[in-house]
């Protein structure tokens, strides 16, 4: 019985973590993509392709990093089905 419940217990904090990590992430992404929107709106001036690339290289890591943690996440939740059953 008390296998069961601490088992439940660490299901909430993996999608607990995973929530969190995904807010944060979605944070980053926003202001990513208001880098490359501050890189396009200012074309007319020397150096407007910086904002543009940093923004597209933090959304590629963002995503990137959104798919291990859901990768992670999908397959301790299959774990602690598993061993349940």
């Amino acid at each position: 019985m008390i296998y069961h419940q601490s088992a439940s217990f660490k299901n909430i904090l993996v999608w607990c973590s995973g929530i969190s990590c995904s807010l944060i992430l979605i944070y980053l992404c926003f202001l990513s993509f208001i880098s490359i929107w501050i890189g396009i709106t200012n074309m007319r001036q020397k150096g407007f392709w910086v904002p543009i690339l940093a923004g597209a290289v933090c959304i590629i890591l963002i995503s990137w990093i959104i798919l291990r943690i859901s990768k992670l996440a999908i397959c301790k939740i299959k774990e602690n089905i598993l061993t349940n059953y």
